[in-house]
């Protein structure tokens, strides 16, 4: 694409629009403004919820499969320099249905012979929704050392957060006592990470607090997806995160 570097930051947010739009149409052309703006910061940061997930993810991962697409999805999961990073596009993928792509990913990162691929693998399963194969998967590296072992700690209780957030929010949902609904929000804000808007319409929100006070979760849900996002932003793999450019990417 001929454009100036010194005016990407203008139209960033223009270009990943465009590229999501066409990304079933012209999968190529898609791919190539991807990679146009992969080096660039748009002048203003659009965000979906309150997880962090930006509009930069979210266009990369909606779409079909195709080579060119693929490789973009690839690349951004390689490149992703710390947990929150890695998070983000697991959870944009989540929501644009791409959850083939992320089992296909894990597995192939699981087969490869460096533990830091390793690790990436078993960082994204454990982002990824509750399923038996990912509690298999997670399973299988329960007693590893070194840096595989480092980052199954942090993916299990990842994991198991979402789990019990499953498991207050059906609570939430479900119950006709106000005083439950209450201790059932403080728990699900401790557990509670960007899947959730992934998972939350799966649930029927048939209590009459959860019509009346549903809204009041939101600054708890807002400060939990601030304080996490700080802390996994700080670490890759569960430990202290190194700088951006000892991060391999594969081109």
């Amino acid at each position: 694409m001929e454009l100036n570097d010194g005016k990407l930051p203008a139209v960033h947010n223009l270009i990943l629009l465009l590229a999501s739009a066409i990304a079933d149409t012209d999968p190529g052309k898609s791919a190539a403004l991807f990679e146009r703006t992969a080096h660039s910061r748009p002048l203003v940061r659009f965000t979906f919820g309150k997880s962090g997930v930006d509009l930069g993810s979210m266009s990369a991962w909606t779409g079909g499969s195709s080579p060119a697409l693929d490789a973009v999805r690839m690349k951004r999961l390689d490149g992703a320099a710390t947990d929150q990073a890695i998070a983000v596009e697991v959870f944009s993928a989540l929501q644009c249905g791409q959850t083939s792509f992320l089992e296909s990913y894990v597995d192939e990162q699981l087969t490869r012979p460096q533990p830091a691929e390793i690790a990436r693998g078993i960082m994204v399963a454990g982002f990824c929704n509750q399923s038996p194969r990912n509690d298999r998967i997670l399973e299988n590296y329960k007693n590893t050392t070194g840096l595989p072992g480092k980052a199954y700690a942090a993916a299990i209780a990842a994991y198991r957060s979402d789990s019990w957030a499953r498991h207050w929010f059906k609570v939430i949902c479900d119950t006709n006592d106000p005083v439950t609904f209450w201790q059932a929000g403080v728990l699900f804000a401790q557990c509670v990470d960007g899947r959730f808007s992934a998972w939350k319409d799966d649930f029927a929100q048939t209590g009459a607090p959860i019509a009346a006070f549903g809204t009041s979760l939101n600054n708890s849900l807002k400060r939990r997806h601030e304080k996490l996002g700080k802390e996994r932003a700080k670490n890759l793999f569960g430990q202290d995160a190194p700088s951006g450019i000892f991060v391999h990417s594969t081109d």
